[in-house]
């Protein structure tokens, strides 16, 4: 009896961490994604500002993969988010030339579910893109 309990418990445990691998492995593909679908073109595909769009712009194009070093070393994970979902303004930005992807994100959800489901489906979606952003800090 008590190695069926210790064996579940092994069990339980490697599926919990596996679930948690899988969980973390989608979330990093999630936020490549959105990151090369809406950020790209003027970001450029390794972060760096060099995207297509650059050029044409009136602004510099900020160089997301120094936004820990120009933070003191900190990845400034909840500025990034408002930024992203468009509660913050850019000051470069001027008047929110950046496009604000949280109503982007939500106008593409499903109306037939509820506001809460909608918002945290956006939710996830922005901390996808951070999450991602963050990895691709320059060291």
């Amino acid at each position: 009896m008590h190695q069926k309990l210790c064996l579940g418990a092994v069990v339980g445990a490697v599926l919990l961490c596996t679930s948690s691998v899988i969980g973390a492995a989608n979330q990093a593909v999630v936020g490549k994604g959105e990151y090369l679908s809406n950020c790209a073109s003027c970001h450029g595909k390794l972060g760096t500002g060099d995207g297509p769009v650059a050029a044409s712009l009136n602004i510099k194009v900020t160089d997301l993969t120094h936004l820990a070093k120009n933070n003191g070393g900190e990845f400034p994970s909840a500025r990034v988010y408002t930024v992203i979902d468009g509660r913050d303004e850019v000051q470069g930005h001027g008047s929110r030339d950046m496009p604000v992807w949280g109503d982007d994100y939500l106008a593409k959800t499903s109306r037939d579910e509820p506001i809460a489901d909608r918002e945290e489906a956006v939710s996830k979606r922005i901390h996808a893109l951070v999450d991602y952003l963050k990895a691709i800090q320059a060291k």
